[in-house]
């Protein structure tokens, strides 16, 4: 029932909008705070939230040795750690930092970007995003104010704002690669030069997380003949 108010207020904020023809930010950052409560009160959802209990608890150990594990989440996770030490609030800390975070995107954004928001990426995103697949969320939604810089300023600035997408889930490296390539032109030589730049650093990165990597692919690999194993996003 509270999944389904939450689409409700989405689609009465676009109703409202189309019928008003209001496409300022007031209407959405009023009933985002409803997302970050229900994300934040959340119980036990599904798998994915004791399992970043678990991920919490080892980062707080004294001595935690990395296994992969994006290092911006790792960042995250462990300031909030610091200002509550209670793990259970610390993880259900990550989805209001997320929705303050979209609120910023939302402020930023121009007409068609907070249409974007409200009408598409919000109904599809707002639970899974904040409740299961965390370090994806951060990481669309550090690809999302990349995007948004592209009509602010250069390719280099779209770059490094979209970079650190890439420090909470590393398959924001394709994503942050599609956006660059798709402002290019093609067949100038820097155009090649940066694309060649981003796959030596996927490459890199494939390097020093081979553990983890290894360890998601024996995740997805059948157990048994009862298929796979569930994978944490």
């Amino acid at each position: 029932m509270v999944y389904l108010l939450g689409w409700s207020l989405i689609y009465a904020a676009v109703i409202i909008q189309l019928g008003t023809r209001y496409r300022g930010s007031a209407i959405i950052l009023m009933i985002l705070p409803y997302f970050a409560g229900l994300a934040f009160l959340r119980g036990r959802v599904g798998t994915d939230t004791g399992s970043y209990q678990l991920m919490f608890q080892g980062f707080s150990e004294r001595f935690y040795q990395w296994d992969g594990i994006e290092p911006g989440f790792i960042a995250l996770a462990k300031a909030l750690l610091a200002i509550m030490p209670d793990i259970d609030l610390a993880v259900r800390a990550t989805a209001l930092v997320f929705f303050a975070l979209l609120a910023i995107y939302v402020i930023r954004g121009d007409q068609n970007a907070r249409f974007f928001f409200i009408a598409y990426f919000l109904p599809t995103s707002a639970y899974i995003l904040s409740m299961n697949a965390i370090r994806l969320g951060f990481a669309i939604t550090i690809l999302l104010f990349a995007a948004q810089a592209i009509r602010k300023g250069t390719l280099k600035r779209v770059f490094l704002i979209g970079l650190p997408a890439i420090f909470f889930h590393y398959t924001a490296l394709f994503g942050l690669t599609y956006l660059i390539a798709s402002q290019r032109p093609w067949l100038k030589f820097y155009s090649f030069l940066g694309i060649l730049l981003l796959i030596l650093l996927s490459i890199g990165l494939f390097f020093m997380a081979d553990i983890y990597f290894i360890n998601k692919i024996t995740d997805y690999a059948p157990q048994d003949g009862a298929g796979s194993k569930f994978l944490l996003t």
